[in-house]
């Protein structure tokens, strides 16, 4: 009978081979990615990647983070940081055997945070304690660009070639002050959004996640007249470009800049002959949703289980407990918008 015989910490190198050898690893499943969530949010995450064995020789990790909750409700494993996907890294021989093994594993932890990978599709889902049936929307790259961009609705081309004429221009982050003068146009969208004093991610997180090389994190530029007013933050495997992160000015939404910049994102992604273009979850927020839907983009489930500890069910209790609960996960007094991978609520 097939068994787990050990678990034990796993090295940074371990992990990062399990990483380049999984066909259904995302860049949220690198070392990179966690060490540099953890140093660019001070104090909030900790790697504590796991080395499993298998009785039948097979070997597997799991890149778990260790993430202080705030308001004093102590700590929870998640299994990628800042609410992006997690689970396992198993080589093509692990079979649905040793994905039920890995699954009671992960569900041993008292306390876990654990977003699905939806570009693992043997994931036995049957009987897990789903909190929430979130989703994200993927593109299929497949033929050339020009033959998609014909297939999109027609408002998609008529705002793109609105932004155009007003003489908005698309290109990619050239040195730090881009990505500094991005960081402010992110502030303005926070402010835009609600968000309180205080919230959002920090320009140190940016900037550690623009420094780890294994990410290959590119940042994309919307300018009119000289200035930034649009952006949006990509990671990339062989296969995959993730957009994780978007904002824009408030005052230059109305030159449709943000679809311009979406559409030339995915022309580089169709360039590039990858598999797969990942708009992220939405946080259910239904206009950030019909705007990637505009762009052709299928719904793919990326579930969230959650287990929660005793502190955490005790602090559920009583008037806005969801909302307190969503501001500890993710370690800030952000909101829904402010979450890995929405875009602004009026990108469309």
């Amino acid at each position: 009978m097939l068994t787990i015989t050990d678990t034990r910490p796993a090295t940074i190198g371990e992990w990062e081979s399990a990483w380049r050898a999984c066909g259904y690893a995302t860049p949220f499943h690198s070392p990179a990615w966690a060490v540099a969530v953890a140093a660019g949010q001070k104090g909030l995450y900790a790697p504590e990647p796991l080395h499993v064995s298998f009785s039948d020789g097979l070997e597997a990790v799991v890149p778990f983070s260790r993430q202080r909750l705030v308001r004093g409700l102590g700590s929870q494993l998640v299994s990628s940081p800042l609410g992006t996907y997690g689970g396992w890294l198993a080589s093509p021989d692990a079979g649905d055997g040793h994905r039920r093994l890995l699954c009671g594993l992960l569900l041993s932890s008292p306390a876990l945070w654990w977003r699905l990978n939806p570009y693992d599709e043997q994931i036995p889902t049957e009987g897990l304690p789903i909190f929430d049936h979130e989703e994200t929307q993927i593109i299929t790259i497949s033929g050339d660009f020009d033959s998609y961009a014909g297939s999109l609705r027609h408002e998609r081309h008529v705002a793109a070639r609105k932004a155009e004429k007003r003489g908005v221009t698309i290109r990619s982050a050239a040195s730090p002050d881009d990505w500094s003068e991005y960081y402010r146009v992110y502030l303005d969208s926070l402010r835009r959004w609600g968000s309180p004093r205080g919230a959002g991610y920090s320009a140190r997180l940016l900037d550690k996640l623009r420094l780890a090389s294994d990410l290959r994190a590119e940042l994309w530029l919307a300018e009119w007249e000289g200035r930034i007013i649009a952006g949006d933050i990509s990671f990339s495997t062989a296969t995959t470009m993730v957009l994780w992160h978007g904002a824009a000015l408030e005052e230059c939404l109305p030159l449709r800049g943000t679809v311009l910049l979406t559409r030339e994102v995915i022309r580089v992604a169709f360039s590039r002959e990858l598999q797969w273009f990942d708009f992220n979850p939405s946080g259910h927020l239904e206009g950030v949703r019909r705007f990637k839907a505009q762009f052709g983009a299928g719904y793919v489930p990326a579930p969230v289980v959650w287990r929660r500890s005793f502190l955490v069910k005790t602090a559920a209790g009583g008037r806005g407990w969801a909302r307190r609960l969503r501001r500890a996960l993710r370690g800030r007094p952000g909101k829904a918008a402010d979450r890995p991978g929405d875009r602004t609520k009026n990108s469309g």
